[in-house]
């Protein structure tokens, strides 16, 4: 006999989730573990003044009513965005509190997440896994190591020669550097694995730019 599955429970997508009132009965229901504790932990924000203030020693401030009614009907809260994060240098407060109260707050998103030694935290708290953490275009996607002997052109020109440092910004006015880029980010996508669901590809961390003749070209409007 197959079991009635409430409409609400199929609405739910990603890692949001279902209420459902079932008589005196709160029932939070979801597709993934991370659902549940976003249902779980929206549920409060929700319906009290509960609020988590910081990660700290569990600190937390609410009103005390011993008399707390919950109004409740069902619904289904699905989150905007697929990757919400906060505070791009994060990495430097990583700790089990610090995971904990992400956690509490439906954060899904935090940098430095492909570092083998956060990989385990990340995994056990619904975390999403990134492939391509940092400024990484002449690092990654189109590697120094590998194009700048043969093509010095895919970089940036500044005062006549082109960069191939440290640090550099690509060449994007040059339509054969784009071909290039396109096919090395393909070629790495297909390898990754399934677990991966963000791919991170960022701008070099340098404030120059290519001076070359594409690069400076006037850009026409209609």
């Amino acid at each position: 006999m197959k079991r009635h599955i409430p409409k609400q429970i199929e609405k739910i997508e990603n890692d949001g989730y279902a209420v459902l009132r079932r008589g005196n009965k709160i029932i939070i229901a979801a597709k993934t573990s991370k659902g549940v504790l976003n249902g779980v932990h929206r549920f409060i924000h929700r319906h009290t003044d509960f609020i988590w203030v910081r990660p700290i020693k569990e600190r937390y401030n609410c009103t005390v009513d011993p008399n707390l009614k919950l109004e409740v009907s069902d619904y289904v809260d699905n989150p905007a965005f697929s990757l919400r994060g906060w505070l791009p240098n994060a990495h430097v407060a990583y700790n089990d509190e610090f995971f904990i109260y992400c956690s509490r707050l439906g954060i899904n998103y935090l940098p430095k997440n492909n570092v083998p030694r956060y990989q385990h935290k990340f995994e056990i708290h619904g975390m999403s896994l990134e492939f391509g953490s940092g400024h990484n275009f002449s690092r990654l996607w189109l590697p120094k190591s590998k194009y700048g002997k043969s093509n010095p052109e895919f970089y940036m020109l500044i005062n006549g020669k082109r960069q191939l440092g440290d640090r550099v910004q690509l060449c994007y006015g040059n339509p054969e550097m784009h071909k290039a880029f396109i096919n090395e980010t393909l070629a790495v996508v297909k390898t990754l694995p399934s677990k991966v669901s963000c791919i991170n590809l960022m701008i070099d961390d340098v404030n120059e730019f290519c001076e070359c003749d594409l690069c400076m070209k006037d850009i026409r409007l209609p």
